[in-house]
């Protein structure tokens, strides 16, 4: 349903339903949003947690470079493919 035409069916019924109508549509509008700054936030969250264990996997490279992916997936708490991925970009990068 669009905008307008909720707008239209709220603006065709008598007042207390109005009232009703438009209160639980302010109600709906208020939970989306809610519901999506909590994904929002929890998204930033994943990217950042992402983040620092692409840093980390990147050190251990650095470091220790006759380990595994599995050893180092083991010690970043990530799994084997995004260690696999993430040296894959960096020797795509080189």
């Amino acid at each position: 349903m669009t905008e307008q035409q909720m707008e239209d069916i709220v603006a065709s019924v008598n007042e207390p339903l109005k009232n009703f109508t438009m209160s639980a549509y302010d109600l709906l509008v208020a939970k989306g949003l809610e519901r999506g700054i909590k994904t929002g936030f929890q998204n930033g969250m994943e990217t950042g947690e992402f983040q620092k264990a692409r840093n980390v996997i990147i050190t251990l490279f650095s470091k220790f470079p006759n380990w595994s992916d599995s050893e180092i997936a083991e010690i970043a708490n990530v799994s084997v493919g995004i260690v696999e991925n993430i040296r894959k970009e960096m020797a795509n990068s080189n």
